[in-house]
């Protein structure tokens, strides 16, 4: 009997330390407000947060917008220098 009692007091120890370090390993999801912002973005994205078109980031792009040429067509831009360029 007593070693029944300590085989099942192991097991229950045993499993209190998986259970905690399942939680530990477990990240909590973050709220929306706080998911980073892409350090890059698409022409798409960057018109959709300047609250203009494709081509108004062509122009902007003419006039020297910070942007990052991929191949001929693909071009995204880095978040950061387009707001400090922006802010000028």
């Amino acid at each position: 009997m007593l070693s029944l009692r300590f085989n099942a007091q192991h097991a229950l120890h045993q499993i209190t330390k998986l259970i905690m370090r399942a939680n530990q390993a477990i990240q909590p999801v973050p709220d929306p407000g706080e998911i980073p912002e892409p350090e890059y973005q698409s022409k798409q994205q960057l018109a959709a947060r300047l609250g203009g078109s494709s081509r108004t980031v062509d122009n902007l792009m003419v006039r020297g917008l910070p942007c990052l040429k991929l191949t001929g067509k693909l071009v995204h831009f880095p978040r950061a220098a387009v707001d400090n360029w922006l802010s000028r």
